[in-house]
């Protein structure tokens, strides 16, 4: 059974939650310094008291079996990791995080979208696909840098999940919000997030289409934003728009998106979505030449039902 939504704002959050933004809005830096979520933590262990040249390997060249050992993987952002009990992930977002759109078919005729009366887009994905509880906080036609700011600094430090995915910015588009401001705004609940125990996650925005198409010369500098900031942040990033492009081979407009309506992804859309989040949960590059074949080994389901392309002129080795 999917879990019903767990939306709550409660007045009493509003003290604490205004302290944090004041805190983190005077003093962005002082909040990120020193604290590192679970994806950059060390898990390596001390072997410098083993004397391995000592040991004589005659033929064995292991400088080859190191160069052929796969990357390591960071560990996966799933488990109880600010250690209360229990497995919480929100999803924070806007209509597209709320889900709407789903349900309607690629190459369906769709001027207008509406918002689906039970759980629905990538949050639901997270929960069918890796069968944990996830709450969608997603709130159609919010500003990230502006209202949504304001309600994660007060749903966030008396919510405390593990895991928070903040997502959100095609609103802000179509408001002209600066990237500056953009960017201020999503670093702000980045330390917020961590100042309340949570570990952050961003994922990306996807291009609109058709008449909306206008609002990639703001929604392009976002997704920037939001990878420069997961980069200088050590957290995770979801490339969502990387992946529709690579889905889509580049056709526009695209078909994971509803259309002609341009600005919402339709049911493969969020699937696609769902995919490039739990990959990134589970630390696993999608996009490399093998990613959708280890997310498919993962989740225990055939590699034929993963949707998400690989990057273009890469060939998975052979099994």
């Amino acid at each position: 059974m999917i879990r019903p939504l767990r939306l709550f704002l409660r007045s009493t959050t509003t003290v604490i939650a205004l302290f944090f933004l004041a805190l983190s809005l005077l003093s962005t830096g002082v909040l990120s310094i020193g604290v590192r979520p679970a994806i950059a933590q060390d898990t390596s262990t001390d072997t410098g008291s083993t004397d391995t040249g000592s040991t004589d390997t005659g033929s064995t060249d292991t400088g080859s079996m190191e160069e052929e050992a796969p990357a390591a993987l960071p560990p996966p952002l799933i488990g109880d990791l600010n250690g209360n009990g229990s497995v919480e992930t929100d999803a924070f977002g806007d209509s597209l995080t709320r889900g709407v759109g789903d349900f309607i078919f690629p190459g369906e005729d769709v001027e207008f979208v509406g918002t689906p009366a039970g759980e629905a887009g990538y949050p639901l994905r997270i929960e069918l696909l890796l069968g944990l509880p996830v709450s969608n906080l997603g709130e159609p036609g919010e500003r990230l840098a502006t209202q949504g700011l304001v309600r994660f600094a007060q749903t966030q430090p008396e919510r405390r999940p593990d895991v928070v995915i903040i997502s959100g910015g095609t609103n802000d588009a179509i408001d002209q919000v600066l990237t500056t401001d953009y960017q201020r705004s999503v670093q702000t609940m980045i330390n917020i997030a961590r100042a309340t125990g949570s570990v952050p996650v961003l994922a990306g925005i996807p291009e609109t289409c058709c008449d909306d198409s206008g609002l990639n010369l703001l929604i392009n500098p976002y997704n920037g934003v939001l990878a420069t900031l997961a980069v200088i942040n050590d957290i995770a990033f979801a490339d969502i728009q990387h992946a529709y492009s690579n889905t889509c081979r580049g056709v526009t407009p695209c078909f994971l998106l509803n259309q002609p309506e341009g600005i919402h992804p339709n049911e493969s859309g969020y699937d696609v979505s769902g995919e490039v989040i739990v990959a990134t949960l589970l630390g696993i590059d999608i996009f490399a030449p093998d990613g959708p074949s280890l997310l498919a080994q993962a989740l225990g389901v055939d590699p034929a039902s993963i949707q998400t392309i690989p990057d273009p002129g890469t060939v998975a080795p052979a099994s």
